[in-house]
């Protein structure tokens, strides 16, 4: 497990309007993913995980009948007062939280404490990121370009990364993963040579690519490994290509083919 916290204070005066963020212009502390916009007041949280909140803001005076109100802005309203706690599952990422003031009117600082206003973000979350996608395709078209594999069948088991990527793998968390690929199938009309490439985002990883002569109908298999170090939201999936044009068969029982992710080591 590793932690992800943040401290926020605000040191200036001055006030802050209805439905306008509160600015803290102080990080007073930080450590992991997880990020703040002075000029904006909009925390960013790059790791899913259950995330607690806890705020205050001291106040001087707020004209209109309603009072005092501050809430976390983000997906779900959270709603305190001058003061709140909350907890709140992290599903997808990025995900941005604010200090609002839902009060009627503007908000003014209190001019008689050094900290006008202060927010902390604590959560203890996973840091394993691992899953595979497989093909069970119908055959495809192959030509100089190459084009996607399938991968539309993702493993019952993992961990903070997005299976919802197309044809390939998102990423969660930033570090070194090692990288898998497996693809095997045939050809009916043969003399062609079929090309596998490792794709991340839109560059085909350094020397991450195979190429099968088939000059017979037997099964052809392609096998790539390695090590790459991954962003936030990067997709790595898989392309394919064949000179002269031709259609490729995945391996008719079982799966026709495989990509695995999984992180070795944290972002430094």
């Amino acid at each position: 497990m590793a932690v992800i916290a943040m401290q926020l204070d605000l040191y200036g005066g001055g006030s802050v309007n209805p439905l306008e963020n509160v600015l803290f212009d102080t990080v007073t502390f930080v450590t992991g993913n997880i990020g703040y916009n002075p000029a904006t007041g909009i925390i960013t949280i790059s790791q899913p995980g259950t995330y607690t909140f806890q705020w205050w803001v001291a106040p001087q005076s707020s004209p209109g009948s309603n009072g005092v109100t501050f809430s976390l802005a983000c997906t779900a309203v959270k709603t305190g007062q001058v003061n709140g706690f909350n907890v709140i599952e992290v599903d997808s990422v990025p995900f941005t939280v604010s200090l609002r003031n839902d009060s009627a009117g503007t908000v003014y600082y209190s001019s008689s404490v050094a900290v006008k206003a202060s927010l902390l973000v604590h959560a203890e979350v996973s840091t394993a990121a691992y899953g595979s996608k497989s093909v069970f395709s119908t055959p495809i078209s192959l030509g100089d370009d190459p084009v996607e594999v399938p991968l539309d069948v993702p493993s019952d088991e993992y961990e903070n990364v997005d299976m919802t990527v197309t044809n390939g793998i998102g990423s969660q968390q930033a570090g070194v993963y090692r990288v898998d690929a497996y693809v095997a199938g045939f050809l009916l009309e043969t003399d062609a040579n079929v090309t596998l490439f490792l794709n991340v985002n839109d560059t085909i990883v350094t020397n991450m690519y195979q190429t099968v002569t088939y000059t017979s109908s037997d099964f052809g298999t392609f096998n790539l490994s390695t090590y790459v170090r991954l962003e936030p939201n990067d997709r790595v999936w898989l392309s394919i290509s064949s000179v002269p044009d031709r259609t490729f068969y995945f391996l008719v029982t079982g799966t026709g083919g495989h990509l695995s992710v999984q992180k070795v080591q944290d972002a430094s």
